[in-house]
Formats: structure tokens, C-alpha cells, sequence
């Protein structure tokens, strides 16, 4: 896949499937689903690392790469106190990367300054990948999605061994976790803080008492 550069800095593409999601199709949308604009050596950049040996596999015939978004992160002492996405930050672009319909692992790129070229960070194989795409499949069903634009986020919580697609709006936020034992259910801000916050607080203060002693 070719990335064209929008006329906004949003560019709005059609959700009919995972090999449309990956094709990264802009048109009359059937949901407001949208990407932030990606520095323009990112992909170039991402195909770097599509070998075998980057990406532990016999050959790399037929992948493309998906539309980039944003890698947010938020720590553990941040839950703790209750917050969540005021406090995340970015930090890394991330390239999904499809063969035959499904995500084989991803590319990450760090950040930099504004105007600055991405920079190597990682390549990934996990199962996250993947169901960041049946995430979005499910997200194009939301009510909520029918009203207003989202823009696609991926959310890490370092220490919490949470993940999640995050679909940002100026007036909502929709988290859908991916993997644990409730993957691809949307929750509010609201709902994740006081299913994690209890954890986090137990396992600062394990960590705490263990330093203490």
C-alpha cells in the first residue's frame, strides 16, 4: 500500500473488512474511523525491516502495511491515581503488517522531534497485532462511531499487562482491550479505571513493601 498524504490532517477511510482497513481505502465512509497523518518516511522507513530474519518467518512474499496510528503509554502509579488517557503519551508510530487478511507483526518507529524522520525502534510478532485489526472491525459496529470521528490509538499501560485499541474523540473515548478475559468489549474511560485501578494499587504496594524490606 501506497500512503497518500489527506488534505486534512485526518484522513477518514471506509470499514468493510480487515483487507479494507489494511488497504487503508479512503471514500464515502460507512463509519468516521480516522488516522492521524503519519510522517512521510514512515512507511519507507517500516519496509526496512520486512525480512525473514526481522520478522522470524520462511519468506515475506505479499505483506503490506497498514495505515500507521500512535503507540500511547501510561504507567502504573498514573492508574493508580486514577488516571489513564489525560496522562498518555506518545511515543512510537506502529505498522501493522497483513498477509492474506491477517496481521503478521508490526513495525514500530520512534517518534521524534516534529518534522523529524522515524527512527528504528522494534519489530514485533504477538497476537496483538492481529486483534488490533478484529478490533476494529468490531469498532466499525459501535453506535458511537455512526455520530462523530475517532482516531485510531493504540493504548499500553506499562505494569499492568494491559493493551488496548483506543478510539479518541474531542467529547468520548471508546477502550477496547485486546487479549485478558473480556478482549474486544468497548468500556469508557471510566469503566478500565475502576476494573485496573485495584490491581495497580496492589501490586504498588507489593512492589513498595518489597523495597521497604
Amino acid at each position: 500500500m501506497n500512503n497518500q498524504n489527506p488534505t486534512s490532517n485526518k484522513a477518514t477511510i471506509r470499514l468493510l473488512g480487515i483487507g479494507m482497513i489494511c488497504a487503508g481505502l479512503t471514500a464515502n465512509c460507512a463509519a468516521d474511523i480516522t488516522y492521524p497523518e503519519a510522517p512521510k518516511n514512515g512507511e519507507q522507513t517500516a519496509r526496512k525491516y520486512i525480512t525473514p530474519k526481522f520478522l522470524q518467518l520462511p519468506d515475506v512474499n505479499n505483506i503490506t502495511i497498514a495505515r500507521p496510528h500512535q503507540t500511547y503509554g501510561a504507567g502504573l502509579r498514573d492508574l493508580a491515581a486514577g488516571h489513564l488517557l489525560s496522562v498518555a503519551k506518545p511515543f512510537t508510530w506502529r505498522y501493522i503488517l497483513v498477509r492474506d487478511g491477517s496481521a503478521v507483526g508490526d513495525v514500530l518507529l520512534n517518534g521524534g522531534a516534529p518534522g523529524a524522520p522515524l527512527t528504528f525502534n522494534s519489530v514485533e510478532r504477538s497476537d496483538f497485532a492481529n486483534e488490533t485489526l478484529v478490533a476494529l472491525q468490531k469498532a466499525e459496529q459501535l453506535p458511537q462511531v455512526k455520530k462523530q470521528d475517532y482516531e485510531v490509538r493504540y493504548l499500553e499501560v506499562a505494569g499492568a499487562n494491559f493493551v488496548a485499541l483506543w478510539l479518541h474523540a474531542k467529547s468520548d473515548d471508546i477502550i477496547i482491550p485486546l487479549g485478558g478475559t473480556n478482549p474486544f468489549h468497548p468500556y469508557s474511560e471510566t469503566e478500565i479505571i475502576k476494573l485496573l485501578q485495584p490491581n495497580a494499587l496492589r501490586t504498588l504496594q507489593e512492589t513498595d513493601n518489597g523495597k521497604g524490606g
